[in-house]
């Protein structure tokens, strides 16, 4: 569907979140409570508190565990587990 997360546009990103409401329907919960930020005509946010307070719905890439390496770590250790591959 999609080749990179960097490549999400609105468009894009509505088609998933359709997808991921209906793994988890509580996900619409969140997403009506997002706030989005509003600028003045000098740039300024006008909705800081009430951006700051809101839940905000993250689009990351994540890699395979199997392309971690020491030269290339995975941010916060956050990787894709295969199933099957558990280490106990």
């Amino acid at each position: 569907m999609w080749d990179s997360v960097f490549e999400m546009d609105e468009t894009k990103r509505a088609e998933f979140m359709k997808l991921a409401i209906a793994e988890w329907p509580k996900l619409s919960d969140i997403q009506a409570r997002e706030v989005k930020l509003q600028y003045g005509s000098d740039g300024d946010i006008l909705n800081y508190k009430e951006y700051i307070n809101a839940p905000v719905i993250g689009f990351f890439s994540v890699q395979d565990e199997a392309s971690v390496r020491p030269s290339n770590p995975a941010p916060f250790g956050a990787v894709i587990k295969r199933a099957g591959k558990e280490v106990f």
